[in-house]
């Protein structure tokens, strides 16, 4: 799922009802990642295939070499709230 926050797009990803958020363009193609597949803890990318775990952003497999950034997640009842990380 796409969602913005302060001006930023980011993909909200839900594995194993866990929620994760990460920057929404590939670093290699800036291709919109929330157009991609999510394979278990892996975001493929929509257009070179590129992999990254949406637990931390590292890249699984090229062409991407560069990871996402990360956002923070908490749950408050039924809203998902995100904040940049660190």
């Amino acid at each position: 799922m796409l969602v913005e926050l302060d001006g930023d797009r980011v993909v909200l990803a839900n594995s194993e009802g866990q929620i994760y958020a990460l920057a929404e363009l590939c670093t290699h193609a800036e291709c919109p990642l929330s157009e991609g597949e999510l394979d278990g803890e892996e975001l493929v990318c929509p257009c070179p295939g590129s992999r990254f775990n949406v637990k931390t952003g590292e890249v699984i497999s090229l062409p991407a070499n560069e990871p996402l950034a990360t956002y923070n997640v908490s749950i408050d009842g039924s809203d998902v709230l995100i904040a940049p990380a660190g």
